[in-house]
């Protein structure tokens, strides 16, 4: 990659498209995000050939908005693995506050009301990373 100058970073554009789409629109500074920092990310972005759209979001609100590679608002995306990111994510962050303590744990802990309606006892040995694998043992 060539040198990044401070110029070039100046004629980056993501401003988010002002679209009535539900989104509450800030800017990066606003939420606390450096905005030297997005248009790095979206300088970048513009080069990545499988990257389509691009958008921040900071506090809930949409900060920064950019389409790549024929990509467009309204354009549908096969996003495959991206839900699994934020599942990860968020597993992660209730591991670390405790309420799950162990990836281990069986999947029936956390629902012990339908315990008595699983005929097949292999589904009752079901764990938090089977299901994070996608190990659990159905289609």
């Amino acid at each position: 990659m060539a040198q990044l100058r401070r110029r070039d970073l100046e004629e980056v554009a993501y401003a988010p498209l002002l679209l009535d789409d539900g989104w509450e629109i800030s800017t990066p500074e606003a939420e606390g995000l450096d905005p030297v920092l997005a248009a790095r990310l979206f300088y970048y972005a513009e080069e990545v050939e499988t990257i389509e759209a691009l958008l921040v979001i900071v506090n809930g609100r949409l900060v920064a908005e950019g389409y790549f590679n024929g990509g467009g608002p309204s354009q549908s995306t096969k996003v495959q693995s991206v839900p699994k990111r934020y599942v990860y994510a968020l597993v992660g962050t209730v591991l670390e506050e405790g309420y799950i303590e162990r990836l281990h744990q069986r999947m029936m802990d956390f629902f012990p009301e339908f315990e008595e309606q699983i005929a097949d006892p292999r589904k009752g040995r079901i764990t938090i990373r089977h299901l994070l694998q996608m190990r659990a043992g159905f289609p």
